[in-house]
C-alpha cells in the first residue's frame, strides 16, 4: 500500500474569488448582469440593515464620548463642592469668626448670654 497523499495543486486566488462570487451570487439569487426585481427586496432590506447598523454605531459612539465628558464634569464639581465646604466649615468655626471679628473691632462674649423669662403675676 502507498501511504503518501497526493498533492492537488491550489487554484489561484483569483479563481477562488471567482467561485466565492459566484457562490454569493447563486445564494442571493441573482444574475451577472443585472439583478431581477425578486431580489430588489432583498438588498434594499440588507441596505437598510446596514445603514441602521451604521447610524446605531455611530449614535452609541457619541453618547459613550457625551458620558465621558459629564462624568469629567461631575468629579471637577464634586471636588469643587468639597473644597467649598471645607472652607466654610474652616471659616465658620468660633476661633476663625474670633479672629475675624478683631479686625473689625468686635470682641467675643466672655460671659454666656442672660435668660428673660417672664414671671407670671400669681405665684402660688
Amino acid at each position: 500500500m502507498n501511504t503518501q497523499k497526493k498533492h492537488t495543486p491550489q487554484p489561484p486566488a483569483s479563481q477562488k474569488r471567482k467561485r466565492t462570487m459566484k457562490g454569493l451570487q447563486r445564494i442571493l439569487g441573482l444574475n451577472a448582469e443585472m439583478p431581477s426585481k425578486k431580489n430588489m427586496g432583498i438588498i434594499t432590506l440588507l441596505v437598510i440593515t446596514f445603514t441602521i447598523y451604521i447610524s446605531n454605531s455611530y449614535i452609541a459612539e457619541h453618547k459613550a464620548i457625551e458620558i465621558n465628558k459629564l462624568t469629567k464634569e461631575n468629579k471637577e464639581l464634586r471636588a469643587e463642592y468639597i473644597l467649598l465646604s471645607n472652607k466654610v466649615t474652616f471659616y465658620g468655626s468660633q476661633s476663625e469668626l474670633a479672629k475675624r471679628l478683631i479686625t473689625k473691632n468686635l470682641k467675643e462674649a466672655v460671659t454666656p448670654p442672660n435668660r428673660i423669662t417672664k414671671s407670671s403675676e400669681k405665684q402660688k
